[in-house]
């Protein structure tokens, strides 16, 4: 390498926007040990930190870290009220809390026994979303992703003061219920604040995209409660429409979360965006890619669902708009994908291209900084 290659080199300026590794390493986390290993190979190089997230379990972390205000915690029921979750929600000096009901009805918070989405409830994130109001929020927004739940919502309403009523007048409580469902009450108070819901799917409530075809087996159910549940959804969605007046079910993203976005958008009279769309541009994702050399991100793991609008993908439309190259760093890639995803990237590596799966797993950190070294070798060669 020449002197004047030296030089660029060491002028190079990398955005790391990741995403998070599941499990094992936060968004954050992961720019850090990349910057690490990056440096090891190139150690006059400047890394821009833009963890990234797109509406599920990162969420908070990512816009946090993009404003200035203060970290909440308050107990709330779980998705099957077996034990109190402690959820957070970050609210931010200019009114906006930002929240993930995956805190409050997630799965990762319930012991694998416990799982049943035909129980389990998002009461608990109304809950949530009643504190950040009585913090102060006026805005709240809501990233769905990770839930244990398949209730439209109902859980969450219940929580605001909804009443969900049958032909006997009798509440029901659990999604499984609703099949019975004769009739919506509203409360006379609507919560006093605006809603804004981010969302990494497009899928509508019911069939086979829906809540309960796509996204109730990973939550527990078996094919037996898939046909008790998905009736549940029918007869919500239909009672909705004539009490309410409200038709969201075909909205993209209203059968994200078990739900939770139809759930949002016909009784909160909420709006549903693109999480990751609206991550980058809070955290001014955008600016910080027109300035970069290279832009290297990715996730724990990489399969043609990253190509769906997951984060990663979002950041290589991103950087290849602005005619930057882009590389990505995953923990796993199944084989049968790595063709498809390696199109997106001009480079492409995972953790388990140099250690087994139980020792990235175990070692996160250190398997993540080796492979950014390895990158960074092909960088000063570009």
């Amino acid at each position: 390498m020449q002197l004047r290659d030296l030089a660029s080199v060491s002028d190079m300026r990398l955005v790391l926007a990741f995403d998070k590794f599941k499990g094992t390493l936060t968004a954050s986390e992961a720019c850090e040990a990349a910057e690490r290993g990056l440096q090891s190979a190139l150690p006059s190089v400047e890394c821009v930190h833009c963890p990234i997230a797109d509406g599920g379990d990162g969420t908070l972390e990512a816009l946090a870290a993009a404003s200035a205000g203060k970290m909440n915690e308050v107990d709330v029921e779980n998705a099957v009220a077996s034990l109190p979750a402690k959820a957070r929600f970050w609210l931010g000096d200019d009114g906006v809390a930002t929240l993930e009901m995956a805190s409050a009805s997630g799965l990762a918070i319930l012991h694998p026994e416990e799982r049943d989405p035909s129980k389990a409830t998002t009461y608990g994130t109304g809950q949530l979303m009643q504190a950040a109001v009585r913090a102060g929020a006026t805005e709240l927004v809501i990233g769905l992703g990770g839930s244990a739940t398949n209730d439209g919502g109902m859980g969450m309403a219940r929580a605001l003061g909804y009443q969900f009523l049958n032909g006997r007048g009798e509440e029901l409580t659990i999604p499984i219920e609703l099949v019975h469902l004769n009739k919506i009450n509203a409360p006379q108070e609507t919560l006093q604040a605006s809603c804004l819901v981010l969302v990494d799917v497009t899928a509508p409530l019911l069939g086979p995209q829906g809540a309960t075809a796509v996204f109730g087996p990973q939550k527990g159910a078996d094919e037996r409660m898939m046909k008790q549940l998905e009736p549940s959804l029918t007869q919500l969605q239909k009672i909705t429409k004539r009490d309410l007046g409200r038709d969201f079910g075909d909205v993209p993203g209203a059968g994200a979360a078990g739900g939770l976005g139809f759930g949002l958008l016909s009784l909160c009279q909420a709006t549903l965006v693109p999480g990751f769309d609206y991550i980058c541009k809070r955290i001014e994702l955008e600016s910080a890619v027109q300035k970069a050399d290279w832009v290297i991100t990715g996730e724990g793991s990489m399969d043609l669902q990253t190509l769906s609008g997951k984060g990663p993908h979002g950041v290589a439309k991103l950087a290849q708009a602005h005619g930057k190259p882009i590389a990505a760093i995953a923990g796993t890639i199944p084989a049968n994908d790595r063709s498809a995803i390696q199109k997106e990237f001009r480079e492409l590596l995972a953790l388990t291209d140099d250690f087994s799966v139980d020792e990235a797993i175990a070692r996160p950190k250190e398997a993540l900084k080796a492979q950014a070294s390895r990158l960074g070798d092909v960088l000063a060669k570009a």
